[in-house]
């Protein structure tokens, strides 16, 4: 797998083992079908790339999550730029902010 950017998180769907989510030195999330035949496997089946809202900065976790009644799974991603992101691939790749980790404090406060 050939990827624009250095690979920084990867995890596999726990629903679907052969979809493959890969997080980015330049905060994209690319998501792949691993049992695609052929080259075209390595496309990305999703990319952030490009999006608005989308990461800035690498990309330190993935983590597919079941949720609701539906048991549909989404992905949560964290990055270095501080904000907490969930993906949900059900039309599409659509992300919305769960939350935004800010630095408080000197670093000296740190224990």
């Amino acid at each position: 797998l050939r990827t624009p950017h250095s690979v920084t998180a990867v995890e596999f769907s726990k629903q679907n083992p052969m979809i493959l989510a890969v997080g980015l030195s330049n905060g994209d999330v690319n998501i792949y079908d691993v049992k695609r035949e052929g080259a075209s496997w390595g496309v990305p089946i999703e990319s952030s790339a490009g999006m608005e809202g989308s990461h800035m900065d690498p990309v330190w976790q993935l983590k597919w999550i079941v949720k609701g009644a539906e048991r549909l799974e989404t992905l949560v991603s964290i990055s270095t730029d501080g904000r907490i992101l969930e993906w949900n691939l059900k039309k599409g790749l659509v992300m919305s902010k769960l939350m935004q980790l800010k630095k408080s404090g000197a670093v000296s406060d740190v224990i």
